[in-house]
Formats: C-alpha cells, sequence, structure tokens
C-alpha cells in the first residue's frame, strides 16, 4: 500500500494500530510467560530423549578428574614394636581423566528410568605428581582380608587358616607399583588357591587384585540404578528410587541401610539453596547428607556449597541416630568417631572410609600414625550447584581408604602387631563447570526471564509508537500540504 496515498484517517489507524497491536502482544507475554520460560525450562531440565539434560547425562561431557594419592608405608618392619608409630609418605597424585556413559537404559511407567553406567578412566601423566611405576608398600589387603573374616570364628578354624596362611604366601605386607595396586591389578598366590580351593567360606570373586580392577569400562560393576526423571514431578528429578532392584541396602541395619538423595550428577530443580542435600555413593554402599556451607560462584553463575561434616563418617558416638553404622554386636566395641566400617560392603575386608588425612575424625586415628597431616582446604568433601535448576558447578568429592591392622593370637602372621588403622589411598574426583557449558547455563538460566525482557521491549516500541501519533495529531502534521512541500 502507498503511504502516500493514504488518508489520514488511515495513516492514523495504521499507528494507533500498530502501537496498541504491539502491546497487546507485549501484555499478552507478560500475562503468559513466566508459566511458559517454566515449562520450556523443565522441558529442557527434564530427563526424556531429546531434551538438553538427557545428552549431557547419557555421556557426560564435562571433564572429571580422579585424582589418587597412595600412602607409601615406610617402617612396616617396625608393626611390632609399640613404641614405634606407622609413619606414612604420601605419593601422587596419580591423576585419571574419567568419562561417565549410561547404557541399557530402561524407561518405566512410574516416572523412573533403569541404567547401567560405564566409567572409564585414562592416565593423565601431564597433570599427575608421580609415576604409575612408583613403588608403594601397603598392608597386604588378601591376608588382612582372610585374617578379618575368621576374627571371630573358633580357634580351630583359625589355626586352619593359620596353617594356609603360612604355607600359600600370606603376607603382612605387599610392595607393588602403583599400576598394580590401582586399575591393572596383581597376582597373588593366596587368592589363586582361594580360587582353586573354591570355598564359600572365603569368597573372593577376583583372579586378580587391585583396587579398582576390573572396574574400567564396566557395565556392571557400579551396579543398575533407577531413579526418577522430572516427567511426572521435575522436584524429583535424579532421587534414586532403587539400587540393584532395592530401595536400601544389606550392608546397614534400618535406617542407615535406606537409600536416598541422588547420584550426584542429576538435581531437582527450584531446590532450597540452604537446606541439607544428599547423595547416594555405591563405594559407601549408603546415602551421606551435606550441609549448607557458603554461596558459591563459578563463570559469573551464583549457587550454593554444600560440605560433609562430622556427621558423614560418624558411627553413633556423636549421633544417636547413626549407631546403626555400627557394625560391631557391642557398641562398646564400635571404634571412635570419623571412621565408617565398610567391610559388608568389601567382600569382609578390614576396610574403613573416612575423609583424607583423618579429617573431622577422633584425634586417636591421628595419634596413632605419623606423615598424615589433615587441612580443610585440601581435605573436605564439597558440592556446589545452582539450586534454581539443579545444576551441578563444582565438585570436589575426597574418601579416604582404609584398613586395620588387628593383633589376633592365633594368626602367626598378626600375632605381635599393633591394633592399628593403617591408611591405604585417599581419592579426590573433582569436576569443574567448563566455559562452554556455562555459557548453556547461563541461557538455561535466563530463559524464565527473557519473554518478559523481550515483553518490556515491546512495550517501549508501542509507547514509542503511540507517543509519535499523538505529536502528530497534536501538531496536525499527518498529511503535508502543498504549501508545506513548496516551502520544502
Amino acid at each position: 500500500m502507498c503511504c502516500k496515498c493514504c488518508s489520514e484517517t488511515q495513516r492514523k489507524v495504521w499507528v494507533f494500530g500498530s502501537g496498541v497491536f504491539i502491546g497487546v502482544i507485549a501484555l499478552i507475554l507478560v500475562l503468559g510467560w513466566p508459566q511458559w520460560g517454566e515449562d520450556i525450562l523443565e522441558s529442557q531440565l527434564t530427563l526424556k530423549e531429546g531434551s538438553l539434560m538427557y545428552d549431557t547425562w547419557k555421556e557426560t561431557p564435562i571433564p572429571i578428574y580422579l585424582k589418587f594419592h597412595l600412602f607409601n608405608w615406610t617402617n612396616s618392619d617396625q608393626i611390632s614394636n609399640p613404641d614405634v608409630k606407622p609413619h606414612f609418605k604420601e605419593c601422587g597424585p596419580y591423576v585419571f581423566k574419567e568419562k561417565h556413559k549410561r547404557v541399557k537404559i530402561q524407561w518405566n511407567k512410574n516416572g523412573t528410568v533403569s541404567f547401567n553406567q560405564i566409567r572409564t578412566w585414562q592416565f593423565d601423566e601431564s597433570q599427575s605428581g608421580g609415576s604409575l611405576d612408583d613403588v608403594i608398600t601397603s598392608l597386604n589387603p588378601i591376608t588382612a582380608t582372610v585374617a578379618n573374616m575368621m576374627r571371630k570364628e573358633m580357634d580351630i578354624f583359625k589355626e586352619v587358616i593359620n596353617m594356609l596362611l603360612n604355607k600359600k604366601g600370606g603376607s603382612l605386607t605387599i610392595t607393588k607399583t602403583a599400576r598394580e595396586l590401582l586399575f591393572d591389578g596383581y597376582d597373588d598366590p593366596l587368592l589363586t588357591f582361594i580360587k582353586k580351593f573354591n570355598s564359600t567360606a572365603i569368597d573372593i570373586p577376583y583372579d586378580r587384585f587391585g583396587w579398582f580392577v576390573d572396574r574400567n569400562n564396566s557395565d556392571s560393576f557400579d551396579g543398575r540404578f533407577t531413579i526418577y526423571n522430572g516427567q511426572k514431578d521435575i522436584k524429583t528429578m535424579g532421587l534414586v528410587d532403587r539400587w540393584n532392584g532395592q530401595n536400601e541396602t544389606e550392608f546397614f541395619d534400618g535406617e542407615c541401610g535406606r537409600i536416598y538423595g541422588t547420584t550426584g550428577e542429576l538435581w531437582p530443580v527450584k531446590m532450597d539453596p540452604v537446606a541439607p542435600i544428599s547423595v547416594f555413593v555405591s563405594d559407601l554402599c549408603r546415602s551421606i547428607t551435606l550441609n549448607y556451607h557458603d554461596k558459591y560462584e563459578a563463570h559469573g553463575i551464583e549457587g550454593s556449597q554444600w560440605m560433609g561434616g562430622d556427621m558423614v563418617f560418624d558411627n553413633g558416638h556423636l549421633y544417636e541416630e547413626n549407631r546403626c553404622f555400627c557394625l560391631e554386636e557391642d557398641f562398646a566395641d564400635c571404634p571412635p568417631t570419623g571412621n565408617l566400617d565398610i567391610s559388608k560392603c568389601q567382600l569382609g575386608a578390614p576396610a574403613t572410609m573416612s575423609y583424607p588425612h583423618f579429617y573431622m575424625a577422633d584425634p586417636s586415628y591421628l595419634n596413632a600414625v605419623d606423615g598424615l597431616s589433615p587441612n580443610s582446604t585440601l581435605h573436605k568433601f564439597t558440592i556446589a550447584l545452582h539450586p534454581e535448576t539443579g545444576i551441578p558447578l563444582d565438585l570436589a568429592a575426597r574418601i579416604q581408604l582404609n584398613m586395620y591392622s588387628r593383633q589376633d593370637s592365633k594368626i602367626d602372621i598378626f600375632k605381635n602387631v599393633q591394633n592399628v588403622l593403617l591408611p591405604v589411598f585417599w581419592f579426590a574426583q573433582m569436576v569443574h563447570l567448563d566455559s562452554d557449558l556455562a555459557s548453556q547455563v547461563k541461557l538455561a538460566i535466563l530463559v524464565p526471564d527473557l519473554g518478559l525482557y523481550i515483553s518490556y521491549g515491546l512495550f517501549g516500541v508501542a509507547a514509542i509508537i503511540i507517543i509519535i501519533g499523538i505529536i502528530l495529531t497534536l501538531t496536525k502534521s499527518w498529511v503535508r500540504t502543498p504549501k508545506d512541500q513548496f516551502e520544502k
């Protein structure tokens, strides 16, 4: 349409009509966008095929690093001398790049999804502080496990085991390379004999021993998880419903065996930024709760940081409700706080978990050994999230594995040893939000407000158009007269 051919009335209709139309669109956006924006965001944060969250969950794009610090027992020959503390030198870190992939995915009708996960590790020499060929001396886990399984048995059985240990290569300590102790594993004469003996009394399902042997690239080691996918209720997103088909573990009684929280990678949206959060840790065979610690910021994204406290590894000495984590028949025999017995979870090995360097644990553990120095900055367990979207910003999961040296008068190897908890290694799983994913997170955060910004802009445009129309009306400038054209 030729604007010059329009009458004054037509021009007014076009100008004021356009202003009103744009204003109505802006009003509709103001009224409807809060819900539309939430729907758009939730559709991308819900775990379903095609969503942004599904793609990042199925194969985690964020760089993950697993850092091992091995403790070298430098004076193991003095374990029988009560006047000499076991001394340890921390070696490493030995850094591995870690990748997660979900497989055998099954969508369930009750709003959950079941899956297995494959975790792969590749040594990163450039970030490591040691070589995988470093030689480490440690308490022999096979011998210690066999002795621990017999700890409460009758003497006649212990005598048989003692004979077995003496004849089939049982030893108090082992000296192996870091690679053998971690992922490669090593042959053990006692383990070989036990496998040939095929006894149900001592069942160790490995042909070689290594703390992480057979785990690299395994789709079954971590078990099968069932979590809520958020499609029915976005606030349940990521919460664990079952592990290996059960909603509780067989390793701890009562409430201590209940499975709750998330797996640590998916979180509900609209979280309370200061309320406690819980994580199910399959390596601990239990859920742990972390408390709000402080505000956190990464790449300009503000969030909250949670930290593990003294309750995580307490066994009832500090918190009454944690007594079910004590595996002793008599609570009086339960070791001091700060040290979780996971022997049932680790095939009967006298293994425990704590924070690194016995951070937050009873001082008796630290006083019994030399070479350890707990430090909050280096040894705390933290998770940072953006509470509104549940997107992880940072993870520093630090845990230490220990083993007991226990005196036993019926087993020669342990007849004169000190009763002491020995550190074996500690690891830190580190995840930091990178700049590429941070850009996506920022966009996701803006979605609920994006429509409002656009509507405000449209209101501004509508107002300008209407004001121009009013000015033209007041100055009677809608149509130029021939005089105006001549004077021009």
